[in-house]
């Protein structure tokens, strides 16, 4: 039996040294498939984007199958006998692997040998998108609108001006929407201007040019990060110019999104801005976020307001991120596909569903997809600024 097989398969969940799919491990997964790769030069897929957003065990399938299919190859003359021993490796009747080699023969990819059936797919809110977006309409028209509080008077409203043919969502549904929308108007904060808005945040602000107005939002991905602790669901936080819709700035991180990542994405706008103007003249950017409940956000703000760097902040207990991001870029960034909200906590990784890459070839993912829709978006010869932040490197006194 090949090395192959004996290391990667029948990988169990654990601790320390052997916990299931960790970053040692998936080295040594990504660093056999670069080994099979070379072994042939027809087609080159371990840094192709298709391939490593399928989920890992159709990868496993397949890299098995391409050693089997190679080894084979390595016989003169290879007859029933061999035939037999490659079927046995592959745990298929030799009827079944000559309809494999046969398959793959025809362009010898890789990808000819993925096993039958379709990706994992994708999780769902219970919610259909239209419905969730008419709901959310609905519920801040009464709230902020219209000024109700009381969750029965709210409820009729929605009743009453309900525009679909679908059903309403349920009491529980309504209820659950109705106290969040709640929520986010009695956040009050001083010293710096305040929109409790629907999403999209960035119509409450107009730009006129590049860099002008900034929104932050975080977002999950459709990906798990191998780890030493295990594969672990990331998080993507993007800085988006308003009015080019293109990204300005990016970070990865694991975790709840807070004010760490905040900073982090508008010091790689700083960076980036920076290398890419070709003027000397400094933007400050006026900025459109979320605030959530926890103790580094009061601290930032006071930062914010002692420079006097105008900001549009949604208040909330609980951060309700994601839907600028949708609006704004789309459903994925290049070969990545984004995740609702809901389900970024206590994801646990299945083999047979979810794709399990590097944070360095995610790194490269989300660079390429980046490229690809700011390349659409941002006009040739456009003006780019530096875009400056004062208040990142600022103390409290």
């Amino acid at each position: 039996m090949s090395s192959y097989n004996s290391i990667f398969f029948g990988q169990p969940f654990g601790r320390g040294t052997k916990v299931a799919y960790s970053a040692a491990w998936y080295e040594r997964f990504r660093k056999e498939g670069l080994r099979l790769n070379g072994m042939y030069e027809e087609t080159v897929f371990e840094d192709d984007p298709t391939w490593l957003m399928l989920p890992l065990s159709r990868r496993q399938v397949a890299l098995q199958r391409l050693e089997v299919m190679l080894d084979y190859e390595r016989h003169e003359s290879p007859g029933d006998l061999e035939a037999e021993n490659a079927a046995q490796r592959l745990g298929v009747t030799t009827g079944q692997f000559y309809r494999i080699r046969r398959q793959w023969k025809r362009s010898r990819s890789v990808f000819d040998l993925l096993p039958y059936g379709k990706p994992g797919a994708a999780r769902r809110p219970k919610l259909d998108q239209d419905v969730s977006d008419v709901l959310g309409k609905l519920i801040m028209k009464a709230v902020a609108t219209d000024g109700m509080r009381a969750p029965k008077d709210i409820m009729k409203a929605v009743q009453e001006q309900w525009p679909l043919n679908k059903p309403i969502p349920s009491h529980m549904t309504l209820r659950k929407n109705i106290a969040h929308a709640i929520e986010e108007l009695t956040n009050v904060s001083g010293g710096l201007v305040l929109v409790n808005s629907t999403i999209p945040q960035g119509a409450f602000e107009t730009a006129t040019g590049y860099g002008e107005v900034v929104a932050v939002d975080h977002i999950g991905l459709q990906v798990f990060v191998a780890t030493e602790g295990g594969p672990i669901a990331p998080i993507v936080t993007f800085a988006i110019d308003l009015f080019t819709s293109s990204i300005c700035g990016v970070h990865l991180s694991f975790g709840a999104p807070g004010p760490l990542q905040f900073e982090a994405v508008l010091r790689d706008v700083q960076r980036r801005s920076e290398q890419a103007a070709r003027l000397p003249l400094v933007v400050k950017p006026r900025l459109i976020f979320e605030a959530g409940g926890s103790s580094g956000w009061p601290q930032l703000m006071s930062r914010m307001a002692k420079n006097f760097h105008h900001a549009n902040i949604r208040r909330s207990q609980r951060l309700n991120f994601g839907e600028t991001i949708i609006g704004l870029i789309g459903s994925s960034i290049g070969n990545v596909n984004f995740s609702s909200r809901k389900y970024l906590n206590d994801l646990v990784f299945n083999p047979g569903k979810d794709a399990l890459i590097s944070f360095d070839e995610l790194q490269k993912l989300i660079e390429r997809g980046l490229r690809g829709l700011n390349d659409k978006r941002i006009p040739p010869g456009a003006e780019i600024f530096h875009l400056k932040f004062d208040f990142l490197d600022a103390s409290v006194s």
